[in-house]
């Protein structure tokens, strides 16, 4: 999940679900998950 402009709580949302949470920072962007994050894992069904 990446955004500009990010709504309270949405980060959070994202974070909990396995997602990366990537935010503005100087003139690029940052990866703003901690060292606890959990990436979700995804399966493809056949």
């Amino acid at each position: 999940m990446a955004g500009t402009e990010i709504n309270e709580g949405i980060d959070r949302y994202a974070y909990h679900q396995g997602l990366f949470v990537i935010k503005p920072s100087g003139e690029g962007v940052a990866i703003a998950n901690d060292d606890d994050f959990k990436i979700a894992t995804w399966q493809i069904s056949t």
